[in-house]
C-alpha cells in the first residue's frame, strides 16, 4: 500500500505481562482467537493478549483508501 494511512482500530486487552498480539483471519472479528487462545491461558499468568479487529472487520473501520485485502 502506497503511503501512510492513518486507522483506528478496535481491540480486546487481557492480562499483563508480556505482550501477545493475536490477529484473526478472513472474514471473522477478534471474538475468534478470543474464544480459541483465553482457555489456552486461562492457567498461565504474565501474559498480555491484545485481540485486535482487522480494518473493516468487527468493530474496526476501513477507510476508503483500503479497497479490500488484496490491495496494493
Amino acid at each position: 500500500m502506497p503511503g501512510n494511512t492513518s486507522v483506528t482500530m478496535n481491540f480486546v486487552e487481557q492480562g499483563a505481562g508480556l505482550p501477545v498480539l493475536a490477529l484473526h483471519g478472513w472474514t471473522p472479528d477478534h471474538r475468534l482467537m478470543l474464544g480459541c487462545l483465553e482457555p489456552v491461558f486461562a492457567q498461565r499468568d504474565g501474559y498480555r493478549r491484545l485481540y485486535p479487529d482487522l480494518p473493516g472487520m468487527g468493530k474496526s473501520p476501513a477507510p476508503q483508501s483500503i479497497a479490500s485485502s488484496d490491495a496494493e
